[in-house]
């Protein structure tokens, strides 16, 4: 159970005396560990100035040589004439970048970020992140325990965050046409990048609409329903 020593501590030298509430004639044997843990506070402001930049070219230069790469042993599998299954290797064109931040969910990142281990290129939204750590109190520090990456719950720390000067890049571009829905981008071996076309289910085709056209009677649909016969009376002795 943590408990926040900060207000009894003064300069120089502190000393930490723990007691323990058992009887001294208790000689069971007991396994306790006591720790101290120093957390460090940091302005907005300062924390800012120390994220590390992730320069465009150096960005796409890792992409490139993920989506490159072949994995080891594959070309002698691919030229031993042996066509089963297990020896087909696949490797994906394309990478997938999902723009819009993981946190909010409805909108495009402002400054992208990610931590330094991440293995995604995903980016989530810096302004974003820092205002959803937890705090105690409105205007303390935030919680130690809550820099979590909110996409693979890596360390996110402040001193391992990084900006991605490539994903700045294609949303200054973005914002150029007027594009800044766009939800993620495809970016391929060669380093260029378009906009993900999204499948949007469940909706009607205009076309499909402009075929059925509109009967004479205004109703909808290609034909109309037929006029309802006279009914047949029939005389039962």
């Amino acid at each position: 159970m943590p408990i926040d020593v900060t207000q009894y501590m003064t300069k120089g030298e502190n000393t930490l005396e723990v007691y323990l509430n058992r009887s001294s004639q208790d000689k069971s044997a007991f396994d306790f560990a006591v720790g101290i843990e120093v957390v460090q506070t940091i302005s907005e402001e300062r924390l800012l100035g120390k994220i590390q930049t992730i320069s465009a070219q150096e960005s796409l230069d890792t992409i490139k040589k993920s989506l490159s790469t072949t994995p080891k042993g594959s070309n002698e599998k691919a030229n031993d004439g042996n066509d089963d299954d297990d020896d087909v290797i696949m490797t994906s064109s394309t990478l997938t970048i999902s723009l819009f931040d993981p946190i909010s969910a409805h909108q495009i990142f402002t400054l992208p970020v990610r931590g330094t281990h991440c293995r995604h290129r995903d980016p989530f939204d810096l302004a974003t992140f820092l205002a959803t750590r937890k705090r105690e109190k409105p205007g303390y520090p935030s919680s130690p325990d809550d820099w979590r990456c909110p996409i693979c719950r890596g360390d996110a720390r402040p001193d391992v965050l990084v900006k991605d000067a490539f994903l700045i890049h294609v949303r200054e571009e973005l914002a150029r046409k007027d594009q800044l829905h766009t939800r993620a981008i495809l970016v391929t071996a060669e380093g260029d990048w378009e906009i993900k076309k999204e499948v949007v289910s469940g909706v009607r085709s205009p076309s499909l609409e402009h075929e059925d056209g509109t009967g004479s009677s205004g109703s909808r649909g290609g034909s109309q329903r037929p006029a309802s016969a006279a009914p047949v009376v029939i005389e039962l002795d």
